[in-house]
Parts: structure tokens; C-alpha cells; sequence
């Protein structure tokens, strides 16, 4: 939004409503009564020092979301950092990492080791699956789209 008469309040709102919490849920991860909540929402009390602190604490109420709190106090950026667990995120170009590619770091961060291998196992395959399909990706000129290439061949017999 970032119009000039959006308040803390309203940020704490838009935040909440975007991570799809309640705000029950959204109380309970910065440990706040539901009704705090409610009362910052409604702009019937302000938003506290320790209460930025907490909701901009990385993985604190979603993993791999962090609020950003320069967004949170002025409105300015993005709503969320590019970072897992406080850490900016970069690729091999020095470029910051997508919020997407962040977050999803910032969730296996949160596993616990056995769940980060099966992620890890799975995602491998995911890549060699996708490979494999855009090996068999072929131009046809008769109707000029991409198609996937049939196999030559069903249980041995040779299409004709």
C-alpha cells in the first residue's frame, strides 16, 4: 500500500493477513493475548517496541518469512526480507536471492535433519524428472507448439 495515512497498526494487519494467519495464530507466535491483536488492528492501542521486535524476528511466526522492519515501522520496501534465519541470501551473480528461493531455504532451515534429507532426496528427483521431460521436448512444425515426444515404442511393439 504504502500510502502516507497506513499506520503500524495497519501493517501489523497487512502482515498477519498475508502469512493467511489468524489472529489467534498470529498472537500466540510473538506471545500476545488474541485480543492484543485485535486492539493494534483496531488501532485502540499502539504497537510496542518489544511487539516489532518479536513479529520481525526471522521465523519467528512463519518459517521462511521474516518481516521486514524497516517495511513494518515506515511503510518503505518490501514486506518481507530476502533472508532464512536473519541471513541475506545471494547467488553466485551477488544478486539477493527471490523471496520464493528464500523462504524455501528458510523452511529447510526449520527441519529437523531426517526431513531435510527426505526434502533434499525428493527434490533431487523432481530435477531429474524435469530434465528428462524437457529432454523429450520437440518443436512440431505441423502445429507449431511443444509437445512431449511419444516413445517409440509401448510393451516392445513399434508404433507404426
Amino acid at each position: 500500500m504504502g500510502n502516507n495515512k497506513e499506520t503500524v497498526n495497519d501493517r501489523v494487519k497487512m502482515a498477519r493477513k498475508t502469512l493467511e494467519m489468524t489472529q489467534q495464530s498470529f498472537a500466540k507466535s510473538i506471545r500476545l493475548k488474541h485480543g492484543q491483536i485485535s486492539a493494534i488492528e483496531l488501532n485502540r492501542c499502539s504497537v510496542t517496541e518489544q511487539n516489532i521486535l518479536l513479529i520481525c524476528t526471522p521465523n519467528r511466526i512463519k518459517p521462511g518469512k521474516t518481516v521486514s522492519e524497516d517495511w513494518l515501522r515506515t511503510g518503505k520496501g518490501e514486506m518481507f526480507t530476502n533472508s532464512a534465519n536473519g541471513i541475506r541470501l545471494f547467488d553466485d551473480n551477488g544478486e539477493e536471492l527471490p523471496p520464493d528461493e528464500a523462504e524455501l531455504i528458510g523452511v529447510y532451515r526449520e527441519l529437523m535433519p531426517e526431513n531435510q534429507e527426505y526434502v533434499l532426496k525428493n527434490a533431487k528427483l523432481v530435477f531429474v524428472t524435469q530434465e528428462r521431460i524437457e529432454q523429450k521436448l520437440v518443436y512440431d512444425e505441423n502445429f507449431g507448439k511443444s509437445r512431449i515426444q511419444p516413445p517409440s515404442s509401448v510393451h516392445g511393439k513399434k508404433r507404426a
